[in-house]
């Protein structure tokens, strides 16, 4: 592919991860009640506005004439792994955030169960954040300042309590209402894999 083909390319994910991830925060931002979702959907929703702000800078970034093939190859392996987790995030908003009720953490785990190992929404932001670090790395695009923010995303990603417990891939979809008591009455986690919680 030539230069400005995979220029357009590059352009043509860039596009479309701010517009996933635009899209995700619009959901978050337009329900009407979000005290019911996990905590981690609050952090997750609060970082969004980071990725776009650094993906329109890498999006000038690829616009200008002096950057080489080598630079167009690295974004475009970089930013297909970020354009995935970034679809499975809006995924999970999607199914999880609009609709009211207790109902939430069920159609949670039921999503991130479909995405497997790395499905929590702390996980996927993570991973779009790591990326993001990557493509930084292998340019001169941002400041030190925007390196930092990032870095400091990924702290406070760290930070935060998991959504669901390490296991949810293997746990019973019959447990899903404990999951729920976990959620909302602060149960702790080790009952989802207890007898006496069945």
């Amino acid at each position: 592919m030539s230069g400005v083909g995979e220029a357009s390319l590059v352009l043509g994910i860039i596009s479309s991860i701010i517009a996933i991830v635009t899209a995700a925060k619009n959901i978050y931002d337009a329900a009407n009640d979000t005290s019911g979702l996990p905590k981690a959907f609050h952090k997750v929703a609060a970082k969004l506005p980071i990725v776009v702000v650094i993906l329109k800078q890498a999006d000038e970034y690829i616009h200008q004439p002096q950057v080489d093939q080598g630079a167009q190859d690295a974004f475009k392996i970089i930013l297909s792994r970020c354009e995935a987790s970034a679809k499975e995030l809006h995924e999970i908003f999607a199914k999880v955030v609009p609709k009211d009720g207790a109902s939430r953490v069920e159609r949670y785990f039921s999503a991130a169960r479909k995405i497997g190992r790395g499905g929590r929404v702390e996980d996927l932001i993570a991973e779009i954040l790591k990326e993001i670090g990557l493509l930084i790395a292998c340019s001169s695009f941002a400041t030190q300042k925007t390196l930092q923010a990032v870095e400091g995303a990924l702290a406070d990603i760290s930070l935060i309590e998991p959504s669901l417990p390490a296991n949810f891939t293997t746990v019973q979809p019959s447990r899903v209402k404990i999951l729920q008591q976990i959620q909302y009455n602060d149960i702790p986690t080790m009952c989802i894999l207890e007898p006496c919680c069945v």
